[in-house]
């Protein structure tokens, strides 16, 4: 009996933060490396129910610069909407990179260094955060956000859900 060569299948599910968090999703998309990237995000509730969300077109850049900015520019339209939050946020990234920087377990290139800076920044205005590697599966709708990214000329914030992210 020849052992199967695929791994078992994992469940990939988003999950509800719990009460008193707001939980950021975020994303970059690119059709080349380097090129011009979207980036894009969702804040939800402990009910899911979205809170707010961007999108935006970066200039020409990396990957990583796109999934860095991605977050930079979600924190930075949270506490510029919601100046006086100084709750608890729960976020998630599906790049490993972001996420191992952001925990301190990796360093970022020198491009995006500034921005992770910045982030740590303005994550310690928080009581409590925590930033955790989702799949792709599970990040869709801040993937759908970080493509409608790729076609606008400038920000777009929604205080409802686009029609391309609504459930």
């Amino acid at each position: 009996m020849n052992p199967s060569p695929h791994k078992p299948p994992i469940e990939v599910i988003w999950l509800k933060p719990g009460p008193s968090w707001v939980k950021l999703n975020f994303d970059g998309a690119s059709h080349g490396n380097p090129c011009p990237s979207g980036v894009g995000g969702v804040f939800r509730d402990h009910q899911a129910t979205f809170l707010l969300g961007y999108s935006c077109i970066t200039s020409h850049n990396t990957n990583t610069f796109a999934e860095f900015y991605g977050l930079f520019r979600g924190l930075s339209i949270w506490f510029e909407t919601f100046p006086l939050f100084h709750g608890s946020m729960w976020i998630e990234s599906d790049s490993t990179l972001v996420v191992n920087t952001i925990n301190g377990k990796a360093l970022a290139n020198n491009q995006v260094n500034p921005y992770a800076t910045i982030i740590l920044n303005l994550l310690g205005l928080l009581e409590n955060w925590k930033i955790t590697h989702i799949f792709r599966e599970g990040n869709r709708a801040a993937d759908k956000m970080a493509s409608l990214g790729l076609g606008v000329l400038s920000e777009s914030i929604f205080v409802c859900p686009p029609a391309e992210v609504a459930h």
